[in-house]
């Protein structure tokens, strides 16, 4: 069994030259590190597709991981990269990709209802706002969910069509609510930000309450976010001794891969 750290930042001259190999390997679009069973590759996306750098990189993976199961952990970075997916799918013998738990969608009641306590303020002044770039399933249950505890939710999308108009008028005549759709944010005025939007992150508001769906590092009471932080210092070492930089990999995803890998996390 071994670990696969991906990552595609840019590494600073000493870390390449750590490893002879890594002086040439850098030329072909990647370097690699190894600490006993786990491994640290850095990519760089610009040259690593190229037709003769794609073979070497490929020449690599077989060479390097062989017929082992291997835990691949993806930096927040390339998440999406379905084509590096791919290729670690076809050419590695038994790649396991070690997922972001989120489950913000299902417990930000508690982190909604401990910032209202904390601030003391009471559910008739609590002011919602759901920032979106589109009104999917998900932010029309969280959209119903809202307006059947709050008295004021309204939402912000970009470029909002005639169906989500349509879709909020509805909701208004059947909840006798008065959902608006919004293309600004007024200063000041919402309390609660609960942001879908992958274009759109930050308040304008930096006093009130701003939950990011998209970033499961928020949810600090879910069970993997609890298992990174009692093991932060195991990673820390690892981290440190492979040149990789903590903060570009999701905690929750860390705290899974201990799940499955704590004994080689462990040996370290």
């Amino acid at each position: 069994m071994n670990i696969l750290f991906i990552d595609n930042c840019k590494l600073e001259k000493k870390y390449i030259c750590k490893n002879k190999l890594n002086i040439i390997f850098n030329k072909f679009g990647f370097c690699y590190f190894k600490l006993n069973y786990i491994f640290y590759i850095n990519i760089d996306e610009e040259k690593i597709y190229k037709s003769t750098n794609l073979k070497i990189f490929i020449k690599f993976l077989k060479c390097s991981l062989k017929k082992d199961k291997v835990y691949i952990a993806m930096s927040r970075y390339l998440e999406e990269n379905t084509r590096l997916k791919k290729i670690f799918n076809t050419y590695l013998f038994n790649p396991i990709f070690v997922s972001t738990q989120n489950n913000l969608y299902n417990n930000d009641k508690k982190y909604i209802d401990e910032y209202l306590t904390k601030n003391n303020i009471h559910i008739k002044d609590v002011r919602v706002l759901l920032i979106v770039d589109e009104l999917s399933k998900i932010e029309k249950i969280k959209l119903d969910e809202m307006l059947r505890k709050y008295k004021i939710v309204d939402i912000y999308m970009l470029n909002s069509s005639n169906i989500v108009k349509n879709y909020v008028n509805e909701i208004n005549n059947k909840l006798g609510s008065v959902v608006e759709v919004l293309d600004k944010i007024p200063n000041e005025y919402y309390n609660i930000f609960l942001v879908f939007s992958k274009k759109y992150r930050n308040s304008q508001n930096k006093c009130s309450f701003v939950l990011d769906y998209n970033n499961s590092d928020l949810d600090v009471k879910s069970n993997t976010y609890l298992i990174f932080k009692e093991n932060k210092k195991h990673y820390e070492k690892i981290f440190n001794q492979l040149g990789m930089d903590i903060s570009r990999f999701e905690k929750t995803k860390l705290g899974k891969l201990y799940i499955h890998a704590s004994k080689l996390i462990l040996d370290i």
